[in-house]
């Protein structure tokens, strides 16, 4: 589930990466400028909308330090909060008597509750941690791998052939645990762990036509001649209890399966159950090598510590999620790891949330006072307040959507560092699919509230601005400079743009304006006849348009000059007031191209 989350923000920042980068390509460019100057359509439209974005992406590209400084705030504030919502493990253990176990010696078993099998990992490690004489392995091998058909063909002299259910593969050191050659009724135990033998219950070796004579004859077992160095009494074997008060036989899953049916309707015990075991009279012992060379799995280990076997098998319990059994002679006690996961320091997430809003919103209302002048010229080519607070809107799901994918990749960095042990020290990073994406959505939230003021802000400005521009007309005449500084270069581009999009409007029957009759004298000014909308009014005026020079600003400054030439004045005097913010409008998205 994380992985999947962390795709589906890799897919929306890429796709929001593009479009800052790439800035909409030259299609979508031509769609936005046809919306641009299309103004029969709502400008709380999509039109609007994709203006509006357009515009707060520009405004991030343009201020690449501030972006950059905002946007690492908030791939901050969502690593901090993933790291407070880290689940970190509720670890306890708990040490209850075991009323069935039996103190036969000193020390500690190590089995499943389920006796399911163990790792050789764990041998391993208690080995390194008591020494290999100390501990006793016990393996069980049955030839259908589950035991619920196994049978195991035994030969002896004269071809004599016995089954047995199960291969017990034990060790030398057994002698210290459950004292199993207390049940010999004929030869002796393993003496070292590398000893190679097998031993047989009474019944077993009398089928083979085997007794305490035979002691050292072969007993083929998987083709593996084994001498026979011990028979034992069944009786007294199965009386041999470990400390969980159970036989050291392989437990009969057949049968524990079947009680298990019917007694899965009563609430299940506190401690471990009490499992079914295989009698010792269908069952051979083996070295625990061989036994694991045929594939037998661990099943439990004895261990026999110096230390204090209560405190060895709580700090053992602490490090993995098996059930333990220790006896200091007295008593035995069962050892269980209880593991819970828990949020970190959930109830403390306010300050947190609180400082982001503060840090973001400061940022973004940095910005807005930047941008006052912007917005009443945004405010002048047409866009309406709400579109302007869109801006900033804009603005701010670039900024949650990058900062909620790259604080996310920057928390599974540092987790992977962790785990490869270069992590920082004291930091819990342990995420999982939920927190994961809670803390992702809780941080794009917060950015998104952050920029809702800053929004409002905005919006109420460019409400202050008013929709009528002050265009001071006498006679039927208006004079009046156009927005923006152009320098000498720039001088011919932008009055071939403003040819290109005045003869586009030719012969139009909508929108704010048609025109006819273009003359353009190269770079020093453009000429043209215009019908104001509505065009039932007949209203209409002749326009010229021409590069004044600023000297004091030492740049140029376009000048508009427009005639009544038909229809009544006080109409014209409010309808030439779309006609100059169109006009307007294709001044700012040639600005636009310019800096592209």
């Amino acid at each position: 589930a994380v992985v999947l989350i962390a795709f589906v923000l890799i897919a929306l920042s890429t796709l929001v990466t593009a479009v800052v980068l790439n800035r909409f390509d030259r299609s979508m460019r031509r769609q936005f400028h046809s919306s641009l100057f299309d103004s029969s359509r709502e400008e709380t439209g999509t039109a609007g909308f994709a203006r509006s974005f357009e515009f707060g992406i520009q405004n991030i590209r343009n201020r690449p330090y501030r972006s950059a400084m905002t946007g690492l705030t908030v791939v901050l504030v969502t690593f901090a909060l993933l790291s407070f919502l880290s689940v970190s493990p509720d670890r306890s253990t708990t040490r209850i008597v075991h009323p069935k176990g039996e103190p036969v010696y000193k020390g500690f078993l190590a089995r499943n509750k389920d006796w399911g099998p163990l790792t050789y990992a764990l041998q391993e490690s208690l080995e390194t941690a008591y020494g290999d004489k100390n501990l006793a392995g016990r393996l069980w091998f049955f030839s259908d791998g589950g035991g619920d058909f196994s049978q195991i063909d035994l030969f002896a002299k004269e071809d004599l052939q016995t089954t047995v259910t199960a291969l017990v593969g034990m060790e030398a050191e057994e002698t210290e645990a459950t004292h199993p050659e207390r049940a010999l009724v004929a030869g002796e135990w393993f003496n070292t762990s590398r000893d190679n033998g097998v031993l047989l219950s009474e019944t077993s070796a009398r089928l083979l036509g085997l007794d305490k004579r035979d002691l050292g004859q072969m007993v083929r077992v998987y083709g593996e001649p084994l001498p026979l160095i011990g028979i034992f009494d069944a009786d007294k074997m199965n009386s041999l209890h470990d400390l969980d008060g159970e036989s050291t036989a392989p437990v009969n899953f057949v049968l524990q399966r079947r009680l298990m049916a019917q007694r899965e309707t009563f609430e299940r015990p506190d401690t471990i159950e009490e499992n079914v075991h295989h009698s010792w009279e269908n069952c051979a012992i083996v070295p625990f090598e061989f036994a694991r060379s045929l594939g037998g799995s661990l099943r439990s280990i004895a261990v026999t510590p110096e230390e204090d076997p209560l405190e060895e098998a709580i700090s053992w319990t602490e490090r993995t999620d098996l059930t333990f059994l220790a006896s200091d002679g007295k008593e035995v006690r069962l050892i269980s790891y209880l593991g819970r996961s828990r949020i970190n320091a959930t109830a403390e997430l306010f300050f947190p949330i609180l400082l982001s809003l503060l840090v973001i919103g400061g940022s973004l209302m940095g910005s807005l006072k930047d941008r006052e002048r912007e917005i009443s010229i945004y405010h002048s080519v047409g866009l309406s307040p709400k579109q302007i607070s869109l801006l900033f809107l804009a603005e701010t799901s670039v900024y949650a959507l990058l900062g909620g994918l790259f604080g996310s990749l920057l928390g599974f960095a540092l987790m992977k560092a962790q785990v490869l042990g270069i992590g920082v020290v004291g930091l819990n990073l342990n995420y999982t699919a939920g927190s994961c994406l809670f803390a992702t959505g809780l941080s794009m939230a917060t950015v998104m509230l952050a920029g809702a003021y800053p929004a409002w802000i905005a919006y109420r400005t460019s409400q202050g601005t008013g929709h009528h521009l002050s265009l001071a007309t006498h006679e039927g005449t208006i004079d009046c400079k156009l927005p923006f500084l152009y320098s000498e270069d720039q001088k011919e581009s932008v009055m071939a743009y403003l040819e290109e999009q005045i003869r586009e409007r030719e012969g139009l029957s909508a929108g704010p304006f048609s025109t006819e009759h273009v003359e353009e004298s190269g770079q020093n000014s453009l000429a043209f006849l215009s019908w104001l909308a509505p065009f039932d009014l007949g209203l209409s005026q002749s326009n010229r348009i021409e590069p004044a020079f600023d000297s004091d600003r030492n740049h140029y400054q376009l000048r508009l000059m427009s005639q009544l030439r038909t229809g009544d004045q006080v109409t014209w005097e409010r309808q030439v007031q779309p006609f100059v913010r169109e006009i307007r409008k294709i001044l700012l998205a040639w600005k636009m191209e310019s800096r592209e």
